[in-house]
């Protein structure tokens, strides 16, 4: 069924059109009111400005629907799907809309006045501006759902969940809450000032919730006679490698015929090995000391307050 046949089947009188699918069709501005869309495909349908006032939208699809403005005063809508909806300025004052899915849909400066939202799905919403007085969102999920400015006043929240929420500037006066996550407060989740330059969009900036980072442990001081005694073990090694290898080195030279002086040249260069391993490991020593001191997994469970001079 197209739009046209569905205007004139209404004009002739029928309300009942349970289950028609309607995907796409374009309907801006039409009356519609008190008809039957109980189960019917309305997925990207465009009623923006339409008289939908009293519809039956009983377990109907109208995912990415463009519903600008329209007016669903009394509508029922239990198990509808809004997923990502336009509901821009929309009229939804009394609406049924009980376990409805509106989950990333756009209903900013819409009415829900006494409108029953008792278990809808109301996550990544856009609700800033929105009335929502005497409205009923008991156990609602409303997981990162924007509720800037939004009035609740004598709102019914009894069990919602507005984890991270944002409630700046919103109206709570009277609310019921006995939820399980309180709302934030305004100083807990201020309103940025601006989207960073890689969210192009509002839109993509509303859905950007930065969450409040813990602060950063202190490491714990440096111990100081730990850090020598592991920098001497590293001058040492250094000293008897490069020692061992100055004494072969001089054996060898020294054993040849024409010098014949194996005594004298392996210890010269066991010395110049030895001379030569402490400015390596003393330089080397300066240049990675970070290294020596990174706590280890049982110094990370050591209380912070502990003497830095301790072994």
């Amino acid at each position: 069924m197209d739009a046209s046949e569905l205007l004139q089947e209404y004009a002739s009188g029928r309300r009942n059109f349970t289950g028609v699918n309607l995907c796409g069709a374009d309907l801006c501005g039409a009356v519609l009111s008190e008809i039957i869309f109980s189960g019917a495909d309305l997925t990207a349908a465009q009623f923006e400005g339409a008289d939908l006032h009293g519809a039956n939208l009983t377990r109907a699809t109208l995912v990415g629907a463009r519903m600008k403005m329209a007016n669903l005063r009394g509508a029922t809508g239990m198990w509808a799907d809004f997923s990502g909806t336009d509901l821009l300025r929309a009229n939804l004052t009394g609406a049924v809309l009980r376990h409805a899915s509106l989950h990333h849909a756009n209903a900013t400066a819409a009415s829900f006045h006494q409108a029953d939202l008792s278990e809808a799905d109301l996550r990544h919403t856009d609700l800033r501006e929105t009335d929502l007085t005497e409205a009923s969102l008991a156990d609602a999920e409303l997981f990162k759902a924007n509720l800037t400015r939004a009035s609740l006043v004598g709102a019914d929240c009894a069990g919602a969940d507005f984890t991270n929420a944002r409630m700046t500037g919103a109206d709570l006066t009277n609310m019921n809450f006995s939820g399980k996550t309180r709302p934030p407060s305004e100083e807990s989740q201020p309103e940025p000032t601006a989207p960073p330059p890689f969210l192009k969009t509002e839109k993509e900036w509303q859905w950007c919730v930065t969450q409040p980072q813990s602060p950063q442990q202190p490491s714990p001081p440096i111990n100081a006679r730990k850090l020598v005694a592991l920098s001497m073990r590293w001058v040492v090694r250094w000293t008897l490698f490069t020692g061992i290898a100055g004494f072969l080195t001089g054996s060898t030279i020294g054993n040849r015929p024409e010098i014949n002086e194996i005594n004298l040249y392996a210890m010269m260069g066991m010395a110049l090995g030895i001379t030569l391993g402490m400015v390596l490991g003393m330089t080397t020593a300066i240049i990675i000391a970070d290294g020596f001191v990174k706590p280890s997994q049982n110094d990370r469970n050591i209380p912070r307050e502990f003497d830095a001079g301790a072994p």
